[in-house]
């Protein structure tokens, strides 16, 4: 049990594998197992990792796949004669595979008594429940505490760095909380049952702050399997009833409560994210045609995230895969089709013999109960591994390996019991397992780690903490150290480009890094604009070819990148040629010419109405400022006759009309075409039958409230007095806190009188006024 809990805290860093490794190695040498499992069985779990050592096994240059190809003879990356292409990184994933499946097996080799189920699941209650209340604690007190992962923005939280694995634990967590409860009540134990079951409190409101959707479905799935198989052999009108009021009661707390996950799941993007190409059935295509590449050895242990951004076809240009969102298919694409094939009859031969529908012999009513409930809550993990990857944490794989071993209790007889493996087998895998565990520990909190992942990120800081402090050669050298631990690591190619520009190196060096970056990372079109901004510091022809892939790769900000990009071009304009030639949407085509002038203005603006005569792909805001730069730097007289014979034109561009006529003395034109598009404020006197003198009185008392100004000003108005009207509409344009239909009266009375100047004045000021929102 210390093993599990201890794995559940979440951390990856080798310090905790390390602890994790030393506690197992300590089971193995106090309490080795107890039976022999099925040879069968056995046979199939010991395939896996040796199956998985065919990644070391040579690879013919006829059989190489065109991404190893490409590397080795196009970009210069040697990955040697092997068929993994990061040997150091996979062979300490097989390690960790290796030490899991030992786990599994020793679990599955313990002849668990009932009252060692009963401690267990009334342990893992009490604990699940402490990281369920700490993780709500921290959440609202908004603090944070080492090796957790926290988002406060989005809302999920827990020891883990996916919210549905930390759901997938609250689930089981819950099942064993009822289990637990359910046992003690049989057992007359009231009190302490009544324990049990506050500790699902915490836990369901975990889930609903936790946010997953996975996380409520193994939830309630959990409870309903649990109820149907654990409680009792044949049900009672009452039990059934009293199940399905538990089950109705907790849906209707989540229906109360469960806002945010409701609307995840409702959501009217959630579910087509997840069924097209965008989501995970998107990239669970992409895995299986990258499994096709190589189906029968695989592309080795650990090296699926560079692979697959190499060879998947469904780009997402928000996020990098960093997994296939499947365990099986995970493990396929790294070992092959024979070793996921000996996994998944494993799988099977366990679920058959320890499932919560197998046949347990002659075991009492209780200790049955126990463990088809350790069996349900052994099952939530592999479902859940179906569409994610819980059991490649090493928390939760520990736990569903105990969760298992406690499922078969009562399944050997005395005489298979007493039956022992080789003489000094297990120790001796403790001492090894302790050995590795220790190393671990010790290195990594001397500074010195011994595994690649933890020597590769150390490596990532100390060059990052060089090129902070001015010293790029020194950081050079170490992405140069890096590189021969994970060829593959796309980051590591563009920061030596980066460095190497720098420092002066030539621009071919630099293009051949950042080219190997290009190939191994192909979904970000923001890193490539970020290599398109360093070549416009260092050599700007060559950005050009960075911003069109940042275009490519991202079409959604296209725009954006294109205009970062065109304010290079007064320092560069050696660029215009090539800077047009990338404008091939209207929108492009509209910034570029917005950083024209003179004849390449005119120039670029022919070309454009010859491919777009209806200005089809602007949108109105657009199309206003197309004819505002048309009036300033090209034909004004030419533009007026277009928008006098396009009046789809004239709806977007009449400020440039009414401009025009203003310049040339039309006050009267202007004013008229411009209140024929603009829309009619809503400024309606308020009912008030006082008298003028009342109201001017009252003015007078408050010269700052435009209402009681506006009050006086509709009095005289509708008494024929405009000329006190006028002026104290005047007045009350002038304070600060006049709305800006004041402005719209202002020029509509004052076009009644005839005066077309002022009039004109008054509703570019209402016109300014709106189109600023003050």
């Amino acid at each position: 049990m210390p093993v599990a809990a201890i794995s559940l805290c979440g951390s990856r860093e080798p310090w905790a594998m390390g602890l994790v490794a030393v506690l197992m190695s300590l089971c193995y040498v106090l309490r080795p197992p107890a039976r022999h499992l099925s040879r069968v069985l056995l046979g199939f779990l010991l395939a896996v990792p040796v199956l998985s050592l065919a990644a070391f096994l040579p690879i013919s240059k006829s059989t190489l796949p065109f991404w190893r190809t490409a590397l080795e003879n196009e970009h210069g990356i040697h990955l040697g004669n092997l068929l993994t292409a990061q040997p150091l990184i996979t062979f300490e994933a097989w390690v960790g595979l290796t030490m899991g499946l030992l786990w599994l097996i020793y679990c599955l080799g313990q002849n668990f008594g009932r009252q060692e189920n009963r401690v267990a699941l009334q342990f893992f209650t009490l604990f699940i429940a402490l990281l369920a209340m700490i993780a709500i604690g921290l959440l609202w007190s908004k603090r944070e505490i080492p090796l957790w992962r926290f988002e406060w923005a989005v809302g999920y939280f827990g020891p883990f760095p996916n919210r549905n694995h930390f759901g997938g634990l609250l689930a089981i967590g819950a099942v064993m909380g009822f289990a637990a409860t359910y046992d003690a009540i049989q057992r007359r134990r009231i009190a302490v049952g009544c324990t049990y079951a506050l500790c699902v409190i915490p836990m369901f409101a975990a889930m609903l702050l936790n946010t997953s959707r996975m996380g409520v479905l193994l939830f309630f799935a959990g409870l309903s399997l649990w109820m149907g198989l654990a409680t009792s052999k044949r049900y009672t009108k009452a039990q059934v009833a009293v199940a399905l009021s538990i089950l109705l009661l907790l849906a209707s707390g989540f229906i109360l409560f469960g806002n945010t996950v409701i609307s995840r799941v409702l959501g009217e993007s959630a579910l087509a994210k997840i069924v097209t190409s965008e989501g995970r059935i998107g990239i669970y295509l992409d895995t299986l045609r990258m499994i096709s590449l190589s189906p029968w050895r695989g592309v080795g242990l650990g090296n699926f995230e560079p692979v697959f951004s190499m060879t998947r076809e469904t780009m997402d240009t928000e996020s990098r895969a960093l997994h296939p969102e499947s365990d099986w298919l995970w493990l396929t694409s790294e070992t092959g089709l024979p070793c996921i094939l000996c996994a998944l009859i494993a799988a099977i031969l366990l679920a058959v013999a320890r499932g919560p529908w197998s046949k347990r012999g002659k075991m009492t009513s209780r200790g049955r109960r126990l463990a088809i409930s350790a069996a349900v809550a052994a099952l939530i993990f592999p479902a859940q591994s179906l569409v994610d990857t819980p059991l490649h944490g090493i928390g939760p794989a520990s736990l569903t390996a105990l969760l298992i071993g406690l499922a078969g209790i009562g399944e050997s007889t005395e005489a298979e019991s007493q039956r022992r493996s080789i003489p000094g087998l297990w120790p001796g895998l403790g001492l090894a397992v302790g050995g590795i565990g220790l190393t671990l520990c010790i290195t990594s909190l001397t500074g010195s780690p011994i595994t690649h992942r933890a020597r590769f990120a150390q490596l990532s800081r100390e060059a990052a903490r060089l090129k902070n402090s001015g010293d790029h050669a020194a950081a050079l050298q170490t992405w140069n150290k890096a590189a021969a631990l994970k060829p593959l690591q796309w980051n590591i190619y563009y920061e030596r480009a980066a460095l190497k520009l720098a420092q002066g190196y030539s621009s071919q060096e630099a293009l051949a890094d950042f080219s190997r970056s290009r190939y191994l990372e192909q979904t970000f079109g923001r890193l490539r604009m970020s290599e398109a901004e360093l070549w416009f510091q260092y050599d700007p022809p060559y950005a050009i070819p960075a911003l069109r892939e940042a275009m490519e790769r991202d079409p959604t900000r296209a725009f954006s990148f294109y205009g970062s990009a065109i304010q290079q071009l007064p320092a560069n304009p050696e660029l215009r040629p090539a800077m047009r030639s990338l404008a091939t949407a209207p929108s492009l085509q509209f910034l570029y010419l917005s950083a024209s002038t003179g004849d390449e203005f005119t120039s670029a603006l022919k070309e454009f109405l010859a491919r777009h005569p209806t200005l089809e792909g602007l949108k109105g805001p657009d199309r206003l400022r197309l004819f505002q730069l048309w009036y300033e730097r090209g034909s004004a007289a030419e533009l007026i006759q277009q928008l006098d014979g396009h009046p789809d034109w004239l709806r977007d561009g009449w400020p440039v009309v009414a401009e025009h006529q203003a310049k040339q003395g039309n006050f009267e034109e202007a004013y008229k075409l411009a209140m024929a598009h603009t829309r009619k404020p809503s400024l309606r006197p308020r009912t008030n039958d006082a008298s003028q003198d009342s109201l001017r009185r009252l003015f007078l008392l408050n010269p700052q409230d435009p209402l009681a100004g506006l009050d006086l000003y509709w009095a005289q108005k509708m008494a024929g007095n405009r000329g006190g009207a006028l002026a104290t509409l005047r007045e009350v344009v002038q304070l600060k806190n006049a709305p800006p239909a004041v402005h719209w009266e202002m020029a509509a009375f004052l076009a009644e009188d005839g005066d077309y100047l002022h009039a004109w004045s008054a509703l570019q000021e209402y016109l300014r006024r709106t189109a600023s929102g003050s």
